[in-house]
């Protein structure tokens, strides 16, 4: 599992016990990885921390003694944009699950001021300059999310994560897994919710569109009245519904722990 937090926030911490026992008590094991956060680090090295995780569990896992025969990733939110790229890799995931991610950086809704996070208490630099270190970080406090409430209240989110002011459209694609799908990526379980103001449902409604246009097995779940982080607790019928379906997609193809 990966977390969240627009690539400049968040940590394994932040995947709910719950959501671990619920998946456990299913007879699927599971781990939750950290990497690199912005503006600390480039891009280029959370994915690649992301790259590092899943090799070393493909090379230990064996070596736990678990009985495992299939791999899946699942992210939420920026971590969905993590699993996506995931599923670039090789060897092949055997499955990708996005919970409200994204897989393009291009998109409009990441560059442009968001209206919905300027509805919140405003935040400037003063605030949050404290938050910027000038070493690798990859478990910030909880209240760094502040510093991701400014970026997208200022339209500055792409361009911090970029160091540039003007990262090209090209280079946006470029580092977006979207663009690098094809036939042979793996099947992929999408939910998202209607309401989400942080990540628009359009840019799963896109990756949706993309896998079926490539022939790709995509099973897509949209809710009508859930918000961003709509899961952060399993505690309604509607979300233990969306994770039963996870859990037959983790296990449709046979019989066994994963």
């Amino acid at each position: 599992m990966i977390h969240g937090g627009g690539f400049v926030f968040g940590s394994r911490r932040d995947i709910s016990k719950s959501k671990i026992d619920f998946f456990i008590g299913c007879g699927i094991h599971v781990a939750t990885i950290d990497y690199r956060l912005s503006p600390e680090s480039s891009f280029s090295e959370t994915l690649e921390d992301v790259e590092d995780a899943i090799n070393w569990i493909h090379e230990h896992i064996k070596k736990t003694g678990l009985d495992v025969t299939r791999f899946f990733v699942m992210g939420f939110s920026a971590g969905g944009f993590l699993a996506y790229h995931a599923g670039l890799l090789s060897p092949k995931a055997d499955g990708i699950i996005s919970m409200y991610g994204y897989a393009d950086l291009s998109e409009p809704w990441c560059r442009q001021i968001s209206h919905y996070y300027l509805s919140k208490t405003r935040v400037d630099f003063s605030m949050v300059s404290s938050l910027i270190g000038s070493k690798p970080i990859s478990n910030p406090p909880s209240y760094r999310f502040l510093y991701y409430l400014y970026l997208r209240q200022q339209g500055k989110w792409i361009q911090t994560l970029f160091k540039s002011a003007t990262p090209t459209e090209e280079r946006l694609k470029q580092n977006s897994p979207l663009y690098g799908m094809g036939k042979d990526y793996p099947r992929t379980f999408i939910v998202h919710g209607m309401l989400d103001q942080d990540v628009p449902v359009e840019a799963s409604k896109n990756i949706s569109a993309k896998l079926e246009s490539l022939g790709v097995s995509v099973n897509t779940i949209f809710l009508d009245h859930a918000e961003h982080d709509f899961d952060h607790k399993l505690d309604d019928q509607i979300t233990h519904d969306v994770y039963d379906g996870i859990v037959k997609f983790i296990k449709d193809q046979e019989d066994g722990k994963f």
